[in-house]
């Protein structure tokens, strides 16, 4: 026996009420996804530019045609902890393949940095030894020129020998002395990759 079908009146909104429900749901919808994307967007704004290097920060800063590489140093101001910040032109993940580093770095009160007068470079020169002096004045070290001195066996002090040759590197040859090699110019890709160490050096100290 067939079944009769009965034909019940749905009850419930109205056919505008769901519309206009509709209507609201795509709107907060719409909102929602603008929101979200506004969200990443910022997230994505702050994050780009900033890295991380052997545990050091390092953002991109551009000014006029410059790309620079900011990081911040710790020093003692007001009996705190404050970053003093440098920036340096290399990107401090590529230095490590340009500039080799052979041997380790140690920090000590006293640096005499002698660089050869073929190294003008345009100027480089003189940027690249006034900010290893600045580095290396902020983080307590008295930085000066001797042209009569060489390395210290015992490593009383810090001694950096700068001149030109057919290779970028730099070679440690004692406690606490360097020679720096700088081909076609590159005394700043040299300086940096040695402040890039130092920046390394002192982060671990002050962890």
């Amino acid at each position: 026996m067939a079944k009769k079908k009965i034909k019940r009146k749905k009850k419930g909104l109205s056919p505008e009420i769901v519309h206009q429900n509709k209507i609201l749901r795509n709107i907060l919808l719409s909102v929602g996804i603008i929101i979200l994307l506004i969200l990443c967007f910022i997230i994505f704004f702050n994050s780009v530019g900033k890295f991380t290097y052997e545990n050091i920060k390092f953002s991109t800063v551009k000014e006029g045609n410059l790309i620079l590489y900011q990081t911040g140093v710790p020093v003692v101001y007001n009996g705190e902890h404050v970053p003093y910040n440098f920036y340096i032109r290399n990107d401090p993940r590529k230095l490590n393949e340009m500039v080799p580093f052979i041997g380790n770095l140690t920090l000590t009160k006293f640096m005499v940095i002698n660089s050869s007068e073929q190294l003008a470079c345009g100027g480089d020169s003189t940027i690249a030894i006034a900010n290893m002096a600045s580095l290396y004045g902020v983080i307590g070290a008295k930085v000066m020129k001797d042209e009569n001195a060489s390395c210290d066996e015992l490593g009383r002090y810090t001694y950096l020998n700068i001149f030109p040759s057919n290779k970028t590197e730099i070679e440690q040859y004692g406690p606490s002395c360097y020679n720096f090699y700088v081909n076609n110019c590159e005394i700043l890709k040299t300086t940096e990759r040695y402040m890039v160490e130092t920046f390394v050096k002192v982060g671990e100290i002050t962890d």
